[in-house]
């Protein structure tokens, strides 16, 4: 099978195909974060998806299978900040991907979605809970999915869409991590500080209606989420347009996390609390079930602390 697969070369997407056996792939990247997680041997063209002629060309040359689409913009208080450049890539930009899907006859997508189509819930979330966004890039992730919807119905397109809750860890074998930058994930810059990378770490906020006053977030391994998106190519051999939660079912907050943090490292952390982000929820916690029952996918990590560590031991080497 052949895969395009936008965005490849990025956190997620290197994951991804570095689990990915027996198909041709080809990763489309603009490497707005860097090269750090460039695979040898995956063949990749230089193109933003913003580009259509020349991402155009892109798939007319390889004619794709299937589309893995993780390419996009992702920093919540950044599309608080500056919501055209969200809007501009991820929704301009994504649908340049669905028009070049339709001119080379390819018909099956999965989509890299984000728990930020909820905003806020004390209660497990389910793939049926209201869609409340609080930031620009949660609004841009659930416009995408409703295109989605859109073009499944006009033009036979599938897709698979997967919330995720907060992507985390590093894959084990250390040649592949998390290179953001600005790094905006509550857990890299934790073990960053711990590592003496940064000099302090910034709990934002510490007034939220939580029991220890910060936020709660579900934190979910990176290679569990590359498992899923396995998955999901063959669920993509049922017509259709499905959504799916991905996360652990159970939150922690983030001095939960520092805790956890100094407890599996033996160190003692640095930090400040400081004022909430815009567009941060209080807490956010995954109901996974439907992808658990629908896709046989289980998350292998769900020790918090595991989680930490493989995030402390990929930064140690930087």
């Amino acid at each position: 099978m052949k895969i395009l697969v936008t965005g490849g070369f990025g956190y997620i997407g290197a994951h991804f195909i570095n689990r990915l056996k027996e198909h041709e792939i080809l990763v489309v990247e603009n490497f707005c974060q860097g090269r750090n997680n460039v695979i040898e041997g995956i063949q990749y063209k230089e193109v933003d998806i913003r580009n259509k002629e020349k991402l155009l060309e892109v798939f007319r040359e390889f004619r794709p299978d299937i589309v893995v689409h993780y390419a996009a913009l992702a920093n919540v208080p950044d599309s608080v900040a500056n919501p055209a450049k969200y809007y501009d890539t991820n929704i301009i930009g994504s649908l340049n991907v669905l028009e070049c899907m339709r001119e080379v006859g390819c018909k099956k997508i999965i989509f890299s979605s984000t728990a930020a189509v909820y905003g806020q819930s004390d209660e497990l979330i389910n793939e049926d809970h209201p869609k409340n966004p609080t930031s620009p890039y949660g609004h841009s992730k659930l416009m995408f999915e409703q295109i989605l919807k859109d073009y499944h119905r006009a033009y036979g397109i599938s897709s698979v869409s997967f919330r995720y809750f907060c992507a985390s860890g590093c894959d084990e074998g250390g040649k592949i991590g998390c290179y953001h930058d600005p790094e905006t994930q509550a857990i890299p810059n934790l073990v960053k500080t711990l590592l003496g990378k940064q000099e302090i770490f910034n709990v934002w906020g510490g007034d939220f209606p939580t029991p220890d006053g910060t936020g709660v977030r579900d934190y979910i391994h990176v290679n569990d989420l590359a498992d899923a998106h396995i998955l999901a190519i063959k669920k993509l051999e049922e017509n259709g347009c499905f959504d799916y939660n991905l996360g652990i079912n159970k939150g922690f907050s983030v001095m939960e996390l520092i805790k956890e943090a100094e407890r599996v490292t033996g160190k003692k952390l640095n930090y400040k609390m400081s004022p909430r982000r815009a567009g941060d929820p209080a807490t956010i916690i995954a109901s996974s079930m439907k992808a658990q029952k629908e896709l046989r996918w289980t998350p292998k990590y769900t020790d918090i602390g595991e989680i930490i560590l493989t995030d402390y031991n990929f930064f140690k080497t930087q």
